[in-house]
């Protein structure tokens, strides 16, 4: 009888060993000093770990959906990434005797007297976002002469910048990287002021100190005719589905002051920076007037829009509706409501009825 109870007890002390030691090769986990209660609650819980480990490491090889479609390709540690990296090519250089911290991302132009947002920004894409094909006109077709196509370039591959105004005559144009900023240099500036294989082949803080000297850029008088063709109107009723501009030679007039119109670029500063009340220096405003300005403003926003040239303020957008808000900013309040026009003849059939503010129907928000 005890050499069976023996047997007995001693195949349960083996299995046991076999089991925790499957266990602990799953887990990583020695287990000899812990109680037998806790060693079940860290099986458990080592086993969890490690299927959330799995699929945590399978989801970080696929890239996250985004919410209104597509992939997220970019996250914010890498946005504090390139900030950080921009951060660092900002260094300290001298120009003109002065010394001047660079703008990494952005490229300072000058000469814009006589452009606007929409001027400037055709420019740069014409140079930078489209190709320009240039073809002959055959006998026998509606035109004769020569016609151009503009093809731009995939969307991944276009080159993404906005314009800030310094003042009548400089603009900064911001990239997202320097990379970016020197690639639309080397596709602006013109050719014979930049050796372009020097400059791709120079360290990155030389390329730096190339750019910061100002030179002169491309013409600026094919901008002319780009614009007619990405106009809607004349996409419309003159472009084909080619993306062709098929105007006749005769229609494509240009204004005397964009013929004459020369750019310079240079790497931009931190400190080209619009001054305070930039509008009240204003030469443009002085030939040209300012534009009617709306009387009701939103709250913390004051804007300075330039809308027969098409600047912008201090701010990026403005409200679309603020001319229809004024309209009931000095009226009671039921003005407000959207049947306004409904209550004020309720009010005039009770009229002897007094009404105070805390009567007013309730507000709609919008």
């Amino acid at each position: 009888m005890s050499l069976t109870l023996y047997i007995v007890l001693r195949l349960y002390v083996i299995n046991a060993s076999l089991l925790i030691q499957k266990v602990s090769n799953c887990s990583h986990i020695h287990f000899e000093r812990l109680p037998d209660i806790r060693r079940t609650y860290e099986q458990r819980n080592s086993s969890r770990n490690c299927r959330t480990s799995i699929k945590s490491e399978r989801m970080e090889e696929q890239p996250q959906v985004a919410p209104y479609g597509g992939l997220l390709t970019k996250t914010l540690e890498d946005e504090k990434i390139q900030e950080k990296k921009l951060e660092e090519q900002a260094i300290e250089v001298t120009y003109n005797d002065k010394s001047e911290i660079v703008r990494p991302e952005a490229l300072h132009v000058r000469g814009v007297d006589s452009l606007s947002t929409e001027d400037i920004k055709a420019y740069i894409d014409y140079y930078v976002n489209f190709n320009v094909i240039e073809k002959t006109i055959e006998d026998g077709e509606q035109f004769e002469g020569t016609k151009f196509v503009y093809e731009p370039l995939p969307i991944d591959e276009q080159t993404y910048f906005r314009i800030q105004w310094i003042n009548d005559t400089s603009v900064n144009i911001t990239f997202k990287s320097m990379e970016k900023a020197h690639a639309a240099l080397l596709a602006i500036v013109l050719e014979e002021s930049l050796d372009v294989d020097e400059f791709e082949s120079s360290s990155e803080s030389d390329r730096l100190r190339k750019a910061i000297e100002e030179r002169p850029t491309k013409s600026y008088k094919p901008i002319i005719e780009f614009k007619k063709h990405m106009d809607l109107k004349n996409r419309l009723n003159i472009g084909d589905s080619n993306g062709e501009s098929n105007a006749p030679e005769e229609d494509k007039g240009m204004d005397e002051d964009d013929t004459a119109i020369e750019l310079f670029v240079r790497q931009s500063f931190q400190s080209d920076r619009k001054v305070k009340n930039a509008s009240a220096y204003s030469r443009y405003y002085l030939l040209h007037g300012e534009p009617e300005r709306k009387p009701y403003h939103p709250r913390n926003r004051r804007h300075d829009n330039r809308h027969s040239r098409g600047r912008r303020g201090d701010n990026e957008e403005e409200d679309l509706f603020a001319f229809k808000m004024n309209k009931s900013s000095n009226a009671n309040d039921d003005d407000d409501d959207l049947f306004a026009d409904k209550l004020k003849e309720k009010k005039q059939i009770g009229r002897s009825r007094s009404r105070s503010r805390s009567r007013s129907p309730m507000r709609i928000e919008r």
